[in-house]
């Protein structure tokens, strides 16, 4: 391990957070509040991937003549909602994994944050 470590970044969204459930949710509400019927199975299509080429699914799926824009802002605001008002679930091992970097690695040396800044949130791990 380099000894001049100075940063460590994690794509939190799937890995220490459980962010499918909530998304998956939001996205049911979006394209139903449109009147689409919105399977598990085209939204497993949609993990993953950017928000381009989930629209680009649902012009597959739908057709071009929707209102993919509108639901996307739906989708936004829903999410956030669940986040706010349900929370979310932390992965399994994503708790332990940050207590070896932080022993293993940082060695207490190095602040260790969690920023989600779709959120705009800084989640401090410890002072």
């Amino acid at each position: 391990m380099k000894k001049n470590l100075k940063l460590v970044i994690f794509d939190m969204d799937g890995l220490l957070f459980d962010t499918e459930r909530p998304s998956y949710k939001a996205m049911n509400r979006s394209m139903k509040a449109y009147g689409f019927d919105f399977s598990l199975d085209i939204y497993k299509r949609m993990i993953g991937i950017n928000d381009q080429a989930s629209k680009n699914i649902i012009k597959e799926v739908w057709g071009s003549n929707n209102p993919i824009e509108q639901i996307f802002k739906r989708y936004d605001r829903e999410f956030k909602n669940i986040l706010e008002t349900e929370g979310i679930t932390v992965k399994a091992g994503a708790l332990k994994l940050l207590d070896w970097l932080d022993e293993k690695i940082l060695k207490n040396v190095l602040p260790l944050q969690v920023v989600e800044i779709q959120l705009q949130t800084t989640y401090q791990w410890r002072d």
